[in-house]
């Protein structure tokens, strides 16, 4: 909620409370920016986009609004199929290095990444803009049975392992292939 007459943002919210037999509503205003959420990082780039063999290293800016607040951050990426976090804490300054990936000149597959902001108490950010390097790591997925199948973002299959339990305890004969 935007004050006009203080020129400033608030954040509430409404609480029920019982005091002896009746109950009351109360509306709590906060007009400390770390409750609002911020707007996306700016300026999201991979600062070494065309350099293979390396590890991608993201740069940004912080968010505009709400001003006065210090912001963490997350990263999030696609391997072709849903974004993910790669960061484990968040990330309290705007750079990034993605250390399970390394980019390649001719890769088969995008990898695609954005940062999202936020405040010690407020929601996430939007998503920042994108950016995107080239490597040849698949997306993993587990399948039911425990195997393992690998798929380009074009969904063909490159790779198949199936995991099996051997030896069998409950067969007594095991045939191992190798």
């Amino acid at each position: 909620m935007y004050d006009l007459d203080e020129d400033k943002y608030f954040y509430w919210d409404y609480i029920t409370k019982k005091i002896g037999d009746e109950i009351i509503g109360v509306l709590n205003l906060r007009d400390h920016a770390e409750y609002l959420q911020p707007t996306p990082p700016r300026n999201f780039i991979c600062t070494n986009a065309s350099h293979v063999g390396q590890h991608p290293h993201f740069t940004w800016s912080a968010p505009s609004d709400p001003s006065g607040v210090t912001f963490s951050y997350n990263i999030y990426r696609s391997l072709g199929a849903g974004y993910s976090k790669i960061n484990g804490a968040p990330i309290t300054n705007t750079s990034y290095t993605d250390t399970e990936i390394e980019i390649v000149k001719n890769g088969s597959n995008p990898a695609v990444y954005y940062a999202a902001a936020m405040g010690s108490q407020s929601p996430e950010s939007e998503p920042s803009n994108k950016a995107s390097i080239q490597t040849n790591i698949a997306e993993k997925r587990i399948l039911p049975g425990g195997s393992v199948s690998e798929k380009s973002e074009d969904n063909k299959q490159r790779h198949s392992l199936q995991l099996s339990n051997y030896p069998n305890p409950f067969n007594p004969m095991t045939k191992i292939t190798y």
